[in-house]
């Protein structure tokens, strides 16, 4: 399965932008033979004064024999990543696939 993604450029708030970002899992300190079923919880946590709005998202695991995954997916947020109110989140728990 080859999945397509994009990095749309244009102003953040256009609606339906994309964007991609990669992390390494070395990067958050996790043993480097984790694989998806020692993943309990997906979170988003506000850590900065710059908020995000996040309309939907989906996050994906590579594991170690080149293998993607999907690891969450939640495509009706449409929630700002910062306070905590009927339309933001300091934290937010992301669904599982």
């Amino acid at each position: 399965m080859h999945l397509r993604l994009y990095d749309k450029s244009s102003e953040d708030m256009t609606p339906g932008k994309g964007d991609l970002w990669k992390f390494e899992m070395k990067d958050f300190h996790f043993p480097l033979c984790i694989t998806l079923a020692h993943i309990q919880k997906v979170y988003i946590v506000e850590r900065t004064e710059d908020p995000w709005h996040i309309e939907s998202i989906l996050t994906m695991m590579r594991d170690g024999y080149g293998r993607t995954q999907i690891l969450t997916q939640n495509l009706d947020i449409n929630h700002w990543i910062i306070g905590e109110s009927k339309y933001s989140y300091r934290r937010l728990e992301l669904t599982k696939a």
